[in-house]
């Protein structure tokens, strides 16, 4: 049992270590960027207002196979 607890805790701090290791990465793009005077987002970055576009047209397309119209 005591291994299995060892081996739970040593992932959550690995994966603890990952999240701020990407943190780390993110933040050294953004500075890059503004150093650099480009508005260039960072690898992986995800406009809200493209995923709320994104959401609506799915939903829109559920509808109508549903033929609530």
């Amino acid at each position: 049992m005591e291994k299995k607890k060892q081996a739970a805790l040593a992932a959550v701090l690995h994966y603890l270590d990952c999240e701020k290791a990407a943190q780390a990465e993110a933040e050294t793009g953004w500075q890059q960027a503004a150093d650099q005077g480009q508005a260039r987002m960072p690898d992986g970055y995800v406009s809200p207002w493209a995923l709320s576009g994104r959401q609506a047209q799915m939903q829109m397309r559920t509808m109508v196979q549903m033929k609530v119209f």
